[in-house]
């Protein structure tokens, strides 16, 4: 018996879907296991392990942070250094590094005649202070003088030296050097316009350990940053 056209359009209706009952809520199930949001548990823990991380990272961040304050104050002390023995070529004139052990600062001067000292007109006359837990020590030593034109109120020694040569055998007779010393009460670098100055040692130090030295070991050596 020939299928009519309402029993032909079942048929192909049924072989197009034939689930007809699980064809529209899939879609709507699948959009809801997809956009699933976290449970109060999985916060928690997402929670703890960020707070472990931090406390294991922390210290080391910290350290690090006080170890740049360190040698960023190491570096501005040889910036200043610099400064000083250049304008004191420039400008015929003598210059001093001033430090201030107890405070942890330090600032440039230059002569203005008579050996009376002021702060210069630049970013090193004000005094410059070591950040917080940050302390340095000074060590100076006397330069010898070579100069003829000395400051009326500059004090000097004389410093026996030998005549013995580095062979050991002896090279002549004994003679002396002058040194000049430093105002009394006073801690500095002293820079003159022939490019000299006085060997000194600066350790820059934290709480931590950590630690630059900057130092120049001769007259005529610039400072730099010996050791870390």
């Amino acid at each position: 018996m020939p299928i009519g056209n309402e029993e032909r359009l079942i048929s192909m209706a049924i072989t197009a879907n034939p689930h007809p009952r699980c064809a529209c809520p899939l879609p709507e199930y699948r959009a809801r296991e997809k956009h699933r949001a976290f449970t109060l548990l999985e916060l928690i823990m997402v929670m703890v392990i960020i707070a472990i991380m931090v406390a294991m990272v922390a210290p080391a961040m910290v350290k690090f942070s006080a170890g740049r304050a360190v040698d960023d104050f190491g570096r501005r002390i040889i910036a200043a250094s610099q400064f000083a023995r250049a304008q004191s070529i420039s400008e015929a004139r003598i210059y001093h590094l001033n430090f201030d052990q107890r405070t942890s600062q330090f600032w440039v001067t230059a002569d203005t005649g008579g050996g009376t000292f002021a702060p210069v007109n630049n970013e090193f006359d004000e005094h410059y202070s070591a950040p917080k837990g940050v302390r340095m020590e000074v060590t100076v030593g006397a330069q010898p003088n070579v100069s003829l034109l000395l400051p009326m109120n500059m004090q000097q020694q004389t410093i026996p030296q030998p005549s013995q040569l580095i062979d050991g055998t002896q090279g002549g007779t004994p003679g002396e050097l002058m040194q000049n010393l430093p105002i009394a009460g006073q801690t500095y670098v002293e820079f003159q316009p022939t490019g000299r100055h006085d060997p000194a040692t600066i350790v820059v130090s934290d709480n931590s350990g950590h630690r630059v030295q900057v130092a120049c070991d001769t007259p005529t050596d610039s400072f730099r940053e010996v050791t870390r």
